[in-house]
């Protein structure tokens, strides 16, 4: 996700991730939330 943001905003040249695993990691980040607002989310995949 570091790499994704660092390449966003012009300070890394590369990709090193495919940009899938960046969208599931801020799809697990937003299922922690609704899980912590809701008590219990089943996430995506």
């Amino acid at each position: 996700m570091a790499n994704l943001l660092c390449f966003a905003e012009g300070t890394s040249p590369v990709l090193t991730n495919n940009i899938d695993s960046a969208l599931r990691t801020m799809q697990l980040v937003e299922a922690a939330y609704a899980s912590s607002d809701h008590g219990g989310t089943i996430v995506p995949y």
